[in-house]
C-alpha cells in the first residue's frame, strides 16, 4: 500500500517538475507546521492574537497614534464599486434587523445570527441536521456530500454569511445618512461573529477562500466606519482579528497539484487588502510585493489571451473579473504599477461579460454558478466603462469554448468542447453543443444552472448532466461519465478545431462508440436553423441499442403550445417564436436554477430518435 502511494506521488512529481513540486511540498509542510503549532491553542481558545502581543510584535508603543495613522488611509477607489443606491437603505435596515436572504433561503429574520447553520435547510425541514460543529478544529471538519435527492446541510450557507459582505451595505447607508444605528449594527455584527467563531474553530475557518473574502470586506468596512465613535477596545480586537486572517492565509494557500482556481485568487486578493491595511508594519511591504507578483502570475495562468477565465464558466468568470478588478483598483494604493498588458486583458474580461449578457441584462449560465461576488456586483455601467470593444455580431471565444451571436433583438450562444490539460474541471458541465437563446429581452432556451453542490450528489449531477442541456446525445450515456467526485470531470483534451466563420460545434466525446457529433447553426434575421448529425468514425458495437435524444430546457416564464407545424412559444400570452422540426418533440417537466440554491419548475422539449443514425433539422422562426 505504501509503495503504491509512493509511486503515485513520484509520478505526480515528475509530471509537475521540480520547481512546482518544491513549491507544493513547501506549502504543505508550512501548513502542517502551522496546524500542529496552533491545534492545542485553538481548542483552548488561546490561538487568537491579543493586542499586547500584536503591539509588541510590531513595535507599536501607542495605540492612539497607530490608529490615527490607519484612519488617515484613503481608498477613494471604492467609489468605483457598484451599489444600488435606491435599495441600500432598505437592505441595511433589513440587516440591522438580522434579516438575510442567501443562496435561495428566502428572506428570514433571526433573533441571533445563525453563523453556523444552513438556515435554508432549517426553513425547509426543521427536523434536519442543519448546524455545523462550532468548537471543532478547522482541519477536522469534513464536508460530506448528500447521496439522495433530499438535501443535506450545505456548508456554503455559513460560509456565505460569514463573508460579512453586508458590512459594506451598513457603510454605504451610514455614508448616506450618518445614522448611528448603522454604526451600532456594524459593531454588533462583528463582535458577535468574533465571539461565536473563535480563531481556527468551526466551519468558518475551513475554507481559505471565504477567509480571504471576509478579510476584504472587513477592511472595506473599516474604511466606512474608521472615523465613527467606536470604543478603542473594539478596534483593538478588530485589528488583531485581521492579523489572524493574514497569518491564516499565509499558512493555508489553496494550491493543489499546481492547479489553482478562483479559490487561490480569492486568498490572494484578501491578503492584498490585508497588506494595504497593515502597510507600514515590519515585513508587510515584502509580503505585498510577493502577493502583487503572485496575482500577476495567476492572471497570466488563469486568464486566456482572449480574456476568458480558464475555469470556463460564465459566472466564475464574473467572479474572477471582479477579483482582478479589485486588484486593479487597490494596486496603486500600495505603490504598484500595473503592466499595460494587464489592463488590456482585463478590459477583454469585461468585454466577454458583455457578450454573454442578453438584452434583458441577464448573464447566461455556462457551467457552474455559485452566485459568488467579492464586494459588490459588477454593473452594466462598469462593463461599458471597462470593456475592450463594442459588442454586436458574431464572436468566437475559442479557448473558453463558446460562440455568441448578439444583435439588438437576439442573443444566441453555442458551447464547444475546448478543454486543455492545464485547466481545472471542477465547474464544467456536460454541455458541449448546447445552446442558449433569448429573443427581444426574453429568455427562451436556458442553461439549467447548478442549484446545489455538496447537499445532494443526485441534484448536483442532474444539473450538470447532458440530458438537461440544450443539445443532442446518446440516451443514458453521459459524454464524460460522472463518479463520486462532484468537482471533477475526466475531460479529454480538445483536438478538433472550430471554424470561426461559422456557428458549428463538433466533439469526439462519444468516440468510444465510434461516433463524432456535429451541430451546425445557420442564423438569419428572423430564423435560426439547427442541423445535427453523427459522423461514423469506426464500427459501432451494439449500434441497435443506441438511441439519440434531443433536449431543450425552456425558461420558466415561457408557455408552450403544440400546433400543426410544431411548437409555439408564448410570453405573456403573445407568441415570440415558433419551432418546427423533422423530430417529434414532446413536452415534459424539468427544473431551472437561476442562482445557487434556487430550483424552479420549468418545461423541457424532448425528442427521441428512432435510432442513432437520424440527421435532424430544427427550424426556429421569430
Amino acid at each position: 500500500m505504501h509503495f503504491v502511494k509512493l509511486n503515485k506521488y513520484l509520478k505526480k512529481a515528475i509530471a509537475l517538475g521540480p520547481q512546482k513540486t518544491a513549491k507544493i511540498v513547501y506549502e504543505r509542510l508550512r501548513s502542517n507546521f502551522y496546524e500542529n503549532l496552533n491545534r492545542k491553542k485553538a481548542l483552548q481558545n488561546r490561538a487568537a492574537m491579543s493586542w499586547d502581543v500584536f503591539a509588541k510584535k510590531n513595535n507599536i508603543l501607542d495605540f492612539s497614534s497607530f490608529f490615527q495613522a490607519l484612519r488617515k488611509k484613503q481608498l477613494y477607489c471604492l467609489n468605483e464599486l457598484f451599489f444600488d443606491e435606491i435599495k441600500v437603505i432598505e437592505k441595511a435596515d433589513a440587516f440591522c434587523n438580522k434579516t438575510f436572504d442567501l443562496l435561495g433561503s428566502g428572506r428570514q429574520m433571526f433573533l441571533n445570527i445563525p453563523w453556523h447553520d444552513d438556515f435554508r435547510l432549517k426553513h425547509q425541514n426543521a427536523r434536519a441536521n442543519y448546524s455545523f460543529e462550532k468548537n471543532i478544529f478547522y482541519k477536522d471538519i469534513a464536508i460530506k456530500s448528500g447521496k439522495k435527492e433530499t438535501l443535506e446541510r450545505d456548508i456554503k450557507l455559513p460560509w456565505e454569511l460569514s463573508r460579512l459582505q453586508h458590512l459594506i451595505v451598513f457603510g454605504k447607508a451610514y455614508e448616506k445618512t450618518q445614522n448611528k444605528k448603522y454604526i451600532d449594527a456594524f459593531v454588533e455584527h462583528i463582535a458577535d461573529w468574533l465571539d461565536k467563531n473563535p480563531y481556527l474553530l468551526g466551519p468558518n475557518w475551513v475554507c481559505p477562500m471565504d477567509v480571504g473574502l471576509r478579510a476584504a470586506n472587513l477592511v472595506v468596512g473599516f474604511f466606512y466606519f474608521r472615523n465613527a465613535k467606536i470604543d478603542e477596545s473594539f478596534w483593538q480586537r478588530f485589528i488583531c482579528s485581521l492579523y489572524d486572517h493574514l497569518l491564516y492565509l499565509e499558512n493555508n494557500w489553496e494550491i493543489y497539484d499546481s492547479i489553482t482556481s478562483n479559490h487561490y485568487l480569492s486568498d490572494l486578493i484578501g491578503y492584498f487588502y490585508l497588506c494595504w491595511f497593515f502597510q507600514g508594519l515590519p515585513g508587510i511591504q515584502t509580503r505585498a510585493t510577493w502577493c502583487y507578483q503572485e496575482i500577476l502570475k495567476e492572471f497570466e495562468k488563469q486568464v486566456f489571451n482572449e480574456g476568458t477565465d480558464y475555469e470556463s464558466t460564465t459566472y466564475y468568470h464574473k467572479l474572477v473579473t471582479e477579483l482582478f478588478y479589485n486588484f486593479y483598483l487597490l494596486a496603486p494604493y500600495l505603490d504598484f504599477l500595473l503592466p499595460g498588458t494587464f489592463v488590456e486583458k482585463l478590459k477583454k474580461m469585461f468585454g466577454f461579460l458583455d457578450w454573454c449578457t442578453t438584452q434583458s441584462g441577464t448573464l447566461i449560465q455556462i457551467g457552474d454558478n455559485d452566485s459568488s461576488f467579492v464586494l459588490a456586483g459588477i454593473s452594466q455601467a462598469l462593463i461599458n466603462k471597462m470593456k475592450h470593444e463594442n459588442v454586436y455580431g458574431l464572436k468566437h471565444f475559442a479557448e473558453f469554448g463558446l460562440s455568441i451571436v448578439k444583435t439588438e433583438n437576439v442573443h444566441l450562444s453555442l458551447r464547444h468542447h475546448a478543454y486543455q490539460p492545464q485547466q481545472p474541471t471542477a465547474h464544467f458541465h456536460n454541455d458541449v453543443g448546447s445552446i442558449t437563446l433569448a429573443i427581444k429581452d426574453i429568455d427562451v432556451f436556458v442553461d439549467p444552472g447548478s442549484y446545489v453542490y455538496t447537499p445532494s450528489a443526485v441534484w448536483r449531477n442532474y444539473f450538470r448532466s447532458v440530458q438537461v442541456h440544450n443539445t443532442f446525445f446518446i440516451e443514458g450515456i453521459e459524454p464524460v461519465p460522472f463518479d463520486e467526485q462532484l468537482f471533477y470531470l475526466n475531460l479529454p483534451e480538445n483536438k478538433l478545431k472550430q471554424k470561426e466563420q461559422k456557428l458549428e460545434a463538433h466533439h469526439d466525446l462519444y468516440v468510444q462508440y465510434g461516433l463524432r457529433a456535429h451541430r451546425n447553426i445557420v442564423f438569419e434575421e428572423h430564423a435560426i436553423t439547427i442541423r445535427d448529425n453523427w459522423e461514423i468514425l469506426d464500427e459501432i458495437q451494439n449500434k441497435d441499442a443506441l438511441k439519440t435524444i434531443w433536449n431543450f430546457t425552456v425558461a420558466p416564464n415561457i408557455e408552450l403550445k403544440k400546433n400543426d407545424e410544431g411548437w409555439s412559444f408564448l410570453y405573456e400570452k403573445k407568441e415570440i417564436m415558433n419551432m418546427q422540426s423533422t423530430l417529434n418533440f414532446l413536452m415534459i417537466d424539468g427544473f431551472y436554477s437561476s442562482a445557487y440554491g434556487i430550483k424552479i419548475p420549468c418545461k423541457r422539449l424532448v425528442a427521441h430518435g428512432k435510432d442513432w443514425t437520424i440527421n435532424a433539422e430544427i427550424m426556429i422562426k421569430f
